[in-house]
């Protein structure tokens, strides 16, 4: 895969939060064929959380920005309220909540841990980011 030249004589030139989550999901379906699954499961990860952004910037929800342990789970946890509201939604979030609190233990497991992702966790991995993307295009 050829990354795009992102640089300007000004220094990076920004992408969209949607620019970020397709350049993610490229690189994370790249690496998982390619059985580089501490890679897939980051860009996974990253994917859906520019995804998320994306959304909240395009229907203007505010998005209060932290530093550190936990601010992910603040944008997510925003996103939720959102848009899984009422009865019916209750489903979907708890859906949502499963599967991005999971695919974050795996990410982290990735970047963090000595050992690497196997290919079984991968799969738990992949699973939960095609679960959120349904939820997201919804």
């Amino acid at each position: 895969m050829v990354m795009r030249n992102i640089l300007s004589s000004k220094g990076v030139l920004p992408l969209s939060y949607h620019d970020k989550y397709e350049t993610n999901k490229k690189w994370a379906e790249s690496a998982y064929t390619e059985k580089d699954y501490d890679v897939a499961v980051n860009r996974y990860y990253y994917s859906i959380f520019q995804g998320i952004l994306h959304i909240l910037a395009e229907r203007k929800v505010p998005v209060k920005k932290v530093s550190g342990e936990g601010s992910h789970n603040i944008t997510a946890e925003a996103f939720a309220n959102e848009f899984f509201c009422g009865h019916k939604a209750f489903r979907d979030r708890s859906k949502f909540n499963t599967d991005f609190q999971l695919l974050k233990k795996i990410r982290c497991e990735g970047d963090y841990d000595e050992s690497h992702i196997n290919d079984f966790r991968a799969k738990d991995a992949k699973t939960a980011y095609e679960s959120i993307k349904k939820l997201l295009n919804k």
